[in-house]
């Protein structure tokens, strides 16, 4: 799924901007006239962070149309979070 190319792309390169993520997806994954629009890689990553698989950060950078946008990275779980979930 879509979703699951865009976390592959977060396994390897941990924290990113939406643009950054949509230029990898689209230069790795389809030709470029099945290129999806930037705003279903968005909503990848918002499902993904609904889920607990990203976090969105309080860093921002300038997005490929000129608007801020925020880093989202992987959640990582210690272990102690993890015991305190239990």
């Amino acid at each position: 799924s879509q979703e699951d190319k865009v976390y592959a792309i977060f396994e390897r390169y941990k924290k990113l901007p939406c643009s950054k993520v949509y230029q990898i997806y689209c230069s790795e994954n389809v030709p470029k006239f099945f290129q999806p629009p930037k705003s279903s890689i968005n909503r990848a990553m918002s499902n993904l962070a609904y889920d607990g698989k990203l976090q969105k950060t309080t860093e921002l950078t300038r997005g490929m149309y000129g608007a801020m946008e925020h880093y989202y990275e992987i959640v990582r779980y210690s272990e102690d979070t993890q015991t305190s979930l239990f």
